[in-house]
């Protein structure tokens, strides 16, 4: 799923949330920013262990590794992109770890990003006796 975030970035909401089948889940999503100086466009890459890197092999460089790196080197000096991953977080704020009750939602929207790719869902799907999130 993918978020749509309203109010710009620092009262930023749940607007909408979209089905991975109507999008692809590495789509961006502008987040309306008030705006500010000039300089390279912010990119927030939110999500779980997938963007946060943690399935790197002990020893891997999960930091130029992971997906945002990757894609901060495509974009170019043009754009900034950050890591905003959390290792087990959902979409749900009913499920067990909702990244919008992390520090890092908190650091996320602080930064002001320009754009959000939004990674989640993968830990919504868990159901079992340590993770019940259906």
């Amino acid at each position: 799923m993918l978020l749509s975030l309203a109010g710009g970035c620092a009262g930023a909401r749940i607007d909408t949330a979209v089905e991975a089948s109507e999008a692809s889940a590495l789509d961006t999503v502008a987040l309306g920013a008030p705006e500010r100086a000039a300089g390279p466009l912010r990119v927030a890459c939110l999500g779980d262990s997938i963007t946060f890197g943690s399935a790197f092999p002990k020893g891997a460089d999960r930091e130029n590794g992971c997906y945002p790196a990757q894609l901060g080197a495509m974009l170019g000096p043009g754009y900034e992109v950050r890591n905003f991953g959390v290792g087990g977080a959902t979409l749900l704020s009913a499920a067990d770890t909702p990244l919008t009750a992390t520090r890092t939602w908190d650091e996320a929207l602080a930064w002001e990003p320009d754009i959000a790719v939004v990674l989640l869902g993968t830990n919504d799907s868990c159901d079992g006796p340590g993770r019940p999130n259906w």
